[in-house]
């Protein structure tokens, strides 16, 4: 495997985007949103062997996430839920009902 590419075992979290193309380098904010908020226990395990839990933390405010997969990784990290701008309720008021839960 090459630095920076998606392992195989990860790539089925990335379907719609050309894996050629995809990089944790350029695209590490969308591969990790994309992970946090849909990837089994391989896929975290391989995104936090490959971003450290700081560089996560940085990043975790400023992701769109479910508000269950929000709340989650917000305790998980200990940030702050004030912090998280997908947990805010002028985030959540602009959703549609069916993704609040």
């Amino acid at each position: 495997m090459m630095a920076n590419q998606i392992p195989q075992e990860v790539q089925k979290y990335f379907w719609g985007d050309d894996l050629g193309d995809l990089n944790l380098k350029e695209h590490q904010k969308y591969i990790v949103q994309t992970l946090l908020q849909k990837g089994d226990e391989i896929a975290i395990s391989w995104l936090f062997s490959q971003v450290s839990n700081i560089e996560i933390k940085k990043l975790l405010p400023k992701l769109k996430l479910d508000k269950k997969s929000a709340i989650f990784w917000s305790n998980y990290f200990e940030v702050s839920q004030e912090k998280i701008l997908c947990l805010q309720t002028p985030y959540l008021q602009a959703l549609p009902n069916s993704w609040k839960n």
